[in-house]
């Protein structure tokens, strides 16, 4: 009887390592089809001769905590607000740009 418990315990331990780099194997071939997909994805907009910029303002070093600086300082982050805009229009104005953008990453969670 512990022969063959032995025995069974040994072609486990053998076999286990080989199902393990089986299963890792199978799941970077997964995992390189659903990229492959995802390169392959109709962003909705032509993405050449796209530009990204990003700017930063010396605000964020105000305080280390974007919560309390943000509910703080309500009147410099609407100045700030106009500021973007601004800028998005003369941007936007500039000869062979069809449209500008802004975007504003939600730092704050108050409520």
């Amino acid at each position: 009887m512990k022969t063959w418990r032995r025995k069974r315990e040994t072609i486990w331990n053998a076999a286990a390592p080989s199902f393990q780099v089986a299963c890792l194997v199978i799941v970077g071939a997964a995992f390189l089809f659903s990229l492959g997909n995802l390169l392959r994805v109709d962003p909705g907009f032509d993405p050449r001769n796209v530009a990204v910029l990003n700017i930063t303002s010396d605000a964020a070093d105000k305080s280390d905590d974007p919560v309390f600086w943000n509910s703080s300082h309500a009147d410099q982050e609407a100045l700030l607000g106009k500021r973007m805009l601004r800028l998005q229009f003369a941007v936007a104005s500039q000869p062979g740009i069809q449209d500008a953008a802004v975007a504003v990453p939600a730092t704050s969670f108050t409520g």
